[in-house]
């Protein structure tokens, strides 16, 4: 559903996800009335102005019966707006089996979950690239050992 936005506020405390990663919940007005809520990593989300045109998918409905939703951003042509492409290849190096490369990139969200993300620079828009480049360095060991190559 694309609406706009009335009114963004923050609702009670942030909170810590298991994965380390601090969620504020944010009730949200559109134009129409409707109110919903959704979850943010900032108390104050991009979409935080009035009048902002949003993407909005239901994820569930609270206790009280209003929508959570995800939300996202609209591209010119009414369609939500795809992440933001990395300058990084979307393949990884050499002749790979997709297996592999699914074990890499595994690991890889299981390495950068653990980590304290805002310590080591880690935001939304930084996120994919950095996903990207230690799932590559992950698929190189792995394949190195595989192939006895000196590391």
């Amino acid at each position: 559903m694309i609406s706009k936005i009335r009114e963004v506020k923050s609702i009670g405390d942030p909170y810590t996800t298991p994965q380390g990663r601090t969620l504020y919940t944010i009730g949200i007005t559109l134009e129409d009335g409707t109110k919903g809520i959704a979850n943010a990593v900032s108390n104050e989300p991009w979409y935080a102005a009035p009048g902002t045109e949003v993407e909005l998918t239901e994820t569930g409905r609270t206790k009280n019966d209003r929508p959570k939703w995800k939300v996202a951003r609209v591209q010119d042509d009414g369609g939500s707006a795809p992440q933001k492409p990395s300058s990084a290849p979307r393949k990884a190096p050499g002749d790979s089996k997709g297996i592999e490369v699914g074990q890499a990139l595994n690991k890889a969200v299981d390495i950068l979950i653990a980590t304290d993300l805002k310590e080591h620079g880690l935001n939304p828009e930084t996120f994919p690239d950095k996903l990207y480049d230690l799932a590559v360095d992950i698929y190189r060991v792995g394949k190195g050992l595989r192939d006895n190559e000196e590391l």
